[in-house]
């Protein structure tokens, strides 16, 4: 079955309808189309999860892959390229590739997208977006004031705009002079761009959110509001930033939590929610009974990494055991794995950037830089039983931070390590993320640490020396190791089972 478009229907909120349904009729495989070994080896049926050891045939899945150059090398067995036809189906996750035009015919022809869920739908659908880390400050500020805010999404508009609510993360303070150092943060006529590119619900329980305090919460807040954006994890009070946000559409009712680990300190007036797993649980608990579909947003995760933290998964896990009918996190920057459970619950253990510069900060960072400019629009089909359909459509920033679709071979890429991260969810992948935790988060502290001494912010250099704990002891000497070793060494983002 190809991939439905929502029914039609009055929205209850901001839209002023949801697009019309349709039936895809199957789906029109293009023929020829050129995969990279992974994804064409993962799509014909390699093990499950991660083998015993290195060693003997299929070597292809018997390592993690960390950076491109690795995932576009040839593994032993398979030729360099491999022509085949869509769609593809990976058996071990059932996740498939499709062409994207199966999600709405006005894509372009040479982009695909990994559908992850898909039943059949129980009357009427509707159709929510999610995007990830979406900052409108620094480079895409610059780039807004030169070719205007419809610039940087043109491309990714159209979509967003369908569907019935379209989330993002809102990475970062709406305040006109904000003083210092503007560093994400963006005069409050941004809010109102971003709505009329199709956004809806924005996230802002994060960690640059309160970057100018309170006032800048507040600001943020009253931007939102001026724009008819739906402020998720965050309001006048703490009881306000807990609230359900509702965006009910076509006779399927949709509720929306959101909180987020920053360990910043709060105070008087304007509040984020700060993250609390037994709160978080109780509120999706709560919420449970009143909505068709139930969605948590959490913003949660280490920077730079192919995996989420083993207690972040758990924690994830319980959320859709506790009611949640879709998990969304964000804050790693870069894609991460995608889980559906047995009865279609949805974990997306990192949304990725998506209009995002990934070189502002203190500091740049300059790992995973390809995948920190790659992103997805995350595509989901509600009825009053859940999720119907849920899908990833790629994304790529070019240098002036405008979005636009992924295509051909960057696209086939995106979805290959999308594909291949997801797969190894279901085995021992902890190693791995202590190992990449260790090797890439380590470096970015230290380089923190370096600026706060050489700028002389000791009160900065004092709270991170106050949350040292003995695993960071450890990740450092690992880190360490690992620099000594000599160049063109074993890959030491790779690990093995």
């Amino acid at each position: 079955m190809g991939l439905a478009a929502p029914a039609a229907a009055d929205h209850t909120h901001t839209r002023s309808g949801c697009v019309p349904r349709h039936h895809a009729g199957g789906i029109v495989c293009p023929q020829g189309r050129v995969f990279r070994p992974v994804l064409a080896a993962a799509c014909h049926g390699l093990p499950a999860g991660l083998p015993a050891s290195a060693g003997g045939g299929g070597a292809a899945e018997r390592r993690f892959r960390s950076d491109r150059q690795d995932t576009r090398a040839a593994r032993p067995g398979t030729a360099e390229l491999v022509t085949t036809t869509l769609p593809l189906v990976d058996a071990s996750t059932g996740y498939r590739i499709v062409p994207a035009r199966a999600l709405l015919p006005e894509l372009p022809a040479d982009v695909s997208a990994i559908v992850f869920h898909e039943r059949t739908p129980v009357g009427r659908t509707i159709r929510v977006c999610a995007v990830g880390d979406t900052g409108l400050s620094g480079q895409v500020g610059r780039t807004a004031s030169k070719l205007g805010y419809g610039a940087l999404l043109r491309d990714i508009a159209p979509l967003l705009q369908s569907a019935a609510a379209t989330f993002a993360n809102l990475e970062g303070t709406l305040m006109e002079h904000p003083g210092g150092p503007a560093l994400f943060a963006a005069p409050p006529e941004a809010a109102a761009a971003l709505r009329q590119s199709g956004v809806t619900v924005a996230h802002l329980a994060n960690n640059h959110v309160y970057d100018f305090g309170p006032s800048g919460l507040a600001s943020t807040l009253a931007a939102a509001a001026g724009a008819s954006l739906l402020a998720l994890g965050a309001g006048s009070d703490a009881a306000a930033s807990q609230r359900l946000v509702r965006t009910d559409c076509g006779g399927v009712g949709v509720g929306w939590l959101g909180c987020g680990r920053t360990l910043l300190p709060q105070g008087a007036g304007a509040r984020f929610w700060e993250f609390d797993e037994q709160a978080l649980l109780g509120a999706i608990r709560k919420a449970r009974p009143s909505v068709d579909v139930l969605i948590a947003s959490v913003h949660i995760g280490f920077m730079y990494l192919d995996y989420p933290h083993p207690d972040h998964r758990a924690m994830a896990q319980r959320c859709a055991a506790a009611g949640a009918d879709i998990v969304l996190m964000h804050h790693p920057h870069v894609l991460q794995g995608i889980e559906t459970t047995p009865d279609g619950k949805i974990v997306c253990y990192s949304l990725g950037n998506f209009l995002f510069d990934w070189k502002e900060g203190l500091i740049t960072n300059q790992v995973m830089v390809q995948e920190q400019n790659e992103g997805a629009v995350f595509v989901f089909d509600l009825d009053r039983s859940g999720v119907a359909r849920a899908a990833a459509v790629p994304t790529r920033s070019d240098e002036s931070c405008c979005v636009r679709w992924a295509s051909g071979d960057r696209g086939s890429a995106i979805l290959e390590r999308l594909l291949r991260i997801s797969r190894h969810l279901g085995g021992d992948y902890a190693a791995a993320f202590w190992r990449q935790r260790s090797e890439r988060n380590t470096k970015h502290v230290l380089r923190m640490l370096r600026f706060y001494i050489v700028h002389g912010e000791w009160g900065s250099v004092w709270r991170m020396f106050t949350k040292v704990r003995r695993h960071h002891l450890r990740m450092l000497a690992h880190w360490a190791l690992a620099s000594l070793r000599p160049r063109g060494s074993k890959d030491s983002h790779a690990a093995t089972s």
